[in-house]
């Protein structure tokens, strides 16, 4: 409504209308506008010298991998215990409070406080018993899922760092080639080409085969550099994300469920709960500061 009232209706068929059905398939027209402004002014916000001057980037060279493994080293060095592979059955709860949690091979182990960064739904699943009123906000957000794959090429599909694919007649909604943006020679002489789609859960492309997938893409990135050719391709991966983007509508705010549940000494840390923001590493990052300095708190004052 706010797009075609101040922009007029062809602006939004030939540029919105398709990038929002792409993001949000069927729940295009539900999306808030308060999204889409926030969007907007989270990019122009980086500029400077007046809103023509280009947008600042950032790229972390070696992927957010580097920052992960740093992360994790220096975690062990303080004698932080990491434990992965090991799958988390259920939060336990004792007369209001979270205790700790069980494993999957059914080991308990002891914590004064749990955060669980999760979607919303898994998480009403790992600790039951959540107030209705709680546990509905869980429920209430809608999710798109994520499947992208990368290739890694012996030459550039085009000149453009990302582009934006408005025709949905095409199988991908963003073409982003990171090796436009930083030198391919940070990637051993690789071009890395990321094909992005979002798609409603139970989309068909999900029970396509990596081959069926690869093959699909291709046809579309013909149809983008007709010079393109499958065996330009030196490597690929296929990655599939449920729970990558929830889908903000009006009275979002309302819906969203808060860092602190019910339960004391138990904390909530999902994408769901990035908004105003947009889903992004770097908000990850933030929240995760955030919510990190509220448990600190929140122990502390309990000492008192």
């Amino acid at each position: 409504e706010w797009i075609t009232r101040n922009l007029g209706r062809r602006v939004y068929d030939t540029v919105w209308g398709p990038l929002l059905r792409g993001k949000f398939g069927e729940a295009e027209d539900k999306v808030a506008m308060a999204w889409l402004w926030n969007k907007i002014h989270l990019r122009f916000a980086s500029r400077h010298g007046g809103p023509m001057q280009k947008e600042q980037l950032a790229y972390l060279r070696g992927s957010f991998g580097v920052y992960i493994g740093e992360l994790e080293r220096r975690m062990r060095d303080l004698g932080v215990e990491i434990n992965t592979g090991r799958a988390v059955q259920q939060v336990t709860v004792d007369t209001g409070r979270a205790t700790g949690l069980v494993t999957a091979d059914g080991e308990t182990v002891d914590a004064d406080a749990v955060i669980a960064a999760v979607p919303s739904g898994v998480f009403l699943k790992l600790a039951p018993g959540l107030p209705e009123e709680y546990a509905r906000k869980l429920t209430a957000v809608q999710w798109q899922w994520a499947l992208c794959m990368i290739l890694a090429m012996d030459r550039p599909l085009s000149h453009i760092y990302w582009m934006n694919v408005a025709d949905r007649t095409m199988p991908f909604l963003a073409l982003v080639e990171h090796t436009n943006f930083i030198p391919a020679e940070e990637y051993g002489g690789n071009h890395l080409l990321y094909i992005s789609n979002y798609l409603e859960p139970g989309h068909p492309y999900f029970s396509k085969s990596e081959e069926d997938l690869a093959a699909m893409f291709y046809d579309g990135l013909r149809r983008v550099n007709p010079a393109f050719r499958p065996e330009h391709v030196r490597q690929r991966w296929l990655f599939k994300g449920p729970y990558a983007q929830p889908i903000i509508t009006t009275g979002y705010g309302d819906l969203r469920p808060g860092h602190r549940t019910p339960f004391q000494g138990l904390y909530l840390a999902t994408m769901a709960q990035i908004y105003p923001e947009d889903r992004g590493q770097n908000y990850s990052i933030k929240m995760g500061e955030d919510v990190a300095a509220m448990v600190a708190g929140d122990f502390a004052a309990r000492r008192r």
